[in-house]
């Protein structure tokens, strides 16, 4: 695999701090890698459902926006 960014990171708090940059270090930084690309797809992925689609012709409503009566 090649080194990403957070390689980069662990790779300087080990020249620096070392007593610092151990595993717990780079599970937070890997962790937080992986938090910031599944928040970017979850809205992607929102936004994408959000557009606009092609009417069918008929809309199904839902119990919640029946009218009320009475």
């Amino acid at each position: 695999m090649e080194p990403d960014h957070v390689d980069e990171i662990v790779t300087s708090w080990r020249a620096e701090l070392p007593e610092i940059a151990g595993l717990p270090l780079e599970l937070a930084k890997r962790t937080a890698l992986f938090d910031a690309a599944f928040d970017a797809l979850t809205v992607q992925e929102l936004h994408d459902s959000a557009s606009p689609r092609p009417s069918t012709g008929s809309s199904p409503r839902c119990a919640g926006s029946a009218p009320r009566t009475g």
